[in-house]
């Protein structure tokens, strides 16, 4: 990533769709970073509830709406409407750790050949969400759009989320970005909060077989042709 100054600006991308109850404090958890230098974008992705209100009541974030597109096309819309030098994504219902910029900004400083910073992710049920017995692994170390730091230009270089995807679209995202030989800091303390409710259990498992196949026979196609030996 090269070394970080201390003034850059991070652009911090929240799509949101139809999540009210939980916006204020996923925005609140950005504006009470360690970090100072931030930008707060809110993308309203055709939410039927007070979700743009919402956003629209903090006097420092850019809102802004456009019809049901998906999780992809929402954040897709954020990222051209960034200013900042660095990119960061957290979800609407999710929130980060005080000083996860912080941390990040110092291990890009101390690994100057990661393009990109992740870290862990710590799931937690919602207070008014009935898990009937299920249980969850504390935490998650795999890679989560949530967790990511990286630079603006890089992320264009490697390219948009697939909006043909419901979920998966950061996984796909992640391969594109490894095959093309982009190294990943993995930081292993928590950055992220997410929280586990009965909307996001929902699309899990309507979309989840039909969106990770796709994702992991784009990887392979990659992959395949990665290791393919060039035609002379």
């Amino acid at each position: 990533m090269h070394s970080i100054q201390a003034n850059e600006l991070v652009s911090v991308v929240i799509p949101v769709f139809n999540a009210e109850r939980f916006l204020a404090e996923a925005i609140r958890s950005v504006q009470q970073q360690t970090y100072p230098h931030i930008e707060i974008i809110v993308i309203d992705d055709g939410s039927t509830d007070n979700s743009f209100q919402v956003a629209s009541s903090f006097p420092d974030v850019r809102c802004f709406r456009q019809p049901n597109g998906g999780i992809s096309a929402a954040r897709n819309t954020g990222v051209a409407q960034c200013r900042g030098e660095l990119l960061a994504f957290l979800d609407a219902d999710d929130t980060w750790v005080v000083d996860k910029l912080e941390r990040q900004i110092e291990a890009a400083n101390s690994d100057p050949e990661a393009a990109f910073i992740t870290g862990l992710v710590q799931q937690y049920f919602d207070s008014q969400y009935d898990p009937r017995g299920a249980s969850l692994p504390p935490q998650n170390d795999g890679p989560v759009a949530g967790t990511l730091l990286i630079r603006t230009a890089t992320f264009r270089q490697v390219g948009e989320f697939n909006p043909e995807l419901r979920l998966g679209e950061f996984m796909d995202w992640y391969s594109r970005a490894t095959t093309a030989g982009l190294k990943r800091h993995h930081l292993a303390s928590v950055l992220l909060r997410r929280r586990i409710h009965g909307a996001n259990t929902v699309l899990q498992q309507r979309a989840s077989q039909k969106d990770y196949l796709a994702v992991m026979k784009a990887h392979l196609e990659r992959k395949r042709r990665l290791a393919a030996p060039a035609s002379g």
